[in-house]
């Protein structure tokens, strides 16, 4: 059936579908600041952010695909395919934001591998700038406004800061000889090698994941059962 829709009320729809999507990802930031304070951590939390999660996933989804049909059947003007591509991005970065969120707490959760009382203040830290930098980034484009997003850029050289200075203290405090801190210092050099290539991979994979919709008409994405079955 032919979406009889105007292109303003199509657009809208497609505007109100990325809201609820943005909205979810401040709603999982909020938890995972919680989390990180210390201040709560249970099942129920989980639960709720994977539950999340999977709402994201589904948003995306179906969000790339409004955004295809719109732009295939309705001929957008230069001004609305614009915004239409912009909304495409946003929603894919929203969603690998969704994923680290969901990551970092399962990390937090594993047994044993709690992070510290004197690191969590530091990663809290880094989660509250992070934090605005979203917000930042998410308000210069709803609300047209450059400047948000010219200090989301500037600010992101204040989270690698306090990264790297965050580890250095932290070797340095460690009771150990020079030559063991050192080799701290090469492992840690060695875990951002291969994190950078892992994520080299995960694009790969998107890449061929985008091949496989452009060739066969299927979506792959977050289906990762359909990966092993046959094409």
């Amino acid at each position: 059936m032919v979406n009889k829709k105007s292109m303003p009320e199509i657009l809208e729809d497609i505007k109100n579908h990325y809201m609820e999507m943005r909205n979810i990802v401040f709603k999982q930031l909020e938890i995972l600041e919680t989390c990180l304070s210390g201040k709560s951590f249970s099942r129920e939390l989980l639960a709720e952010l994977e539950a999340n999660e999977k709402k994201l996933d589904d948003f995306e989804v179906s969000l790339d695909h409004e955004i295809i049909n719109t732009m295939a059947l309705h001929q957008p003007t230069a001004t609305d395919l614009r915004f239409l591509i912009t909304i495409l991005r946003m929603t894919n970065r929203l969603e690998r934001v969704g994923d680290l969120i969901l990551n970092i707490v399962h990390c937090l959760e594993r047994p044993g591998k709690a992070l510290p009382d004197k690191y969590l203040e530091i990663a809290s830290t880094m989660l509250v700038i992070a934090r605005n930098m979203v917000t930042k980034a998410l308000e210069s484009f709803d609300n047209k406004d450059k400047d948000c997003a010219i200090w989301t850029i500037k600010n992101d050289e204040v989270v690698d800061d306090l990264f790297h200075k965050s580890v250095k203290n932290a070797v340095n405090k460690l009771n150990v000889d020079n030559e063991v801190k050192e080799m701290i210092g090469e492992l840690l050099n060695m875990n951002n090698v291969v994190s950078a290539i892992e994520r080299i991979a995960d694009h790969a994979t998107n890449m061929a994941e985008a091949s496989v919709y452009y060739l066969k008409g299927i979506d792959l994405r977050h289906d990762h059962e359909a990966g092993s079955k046959e094409i």
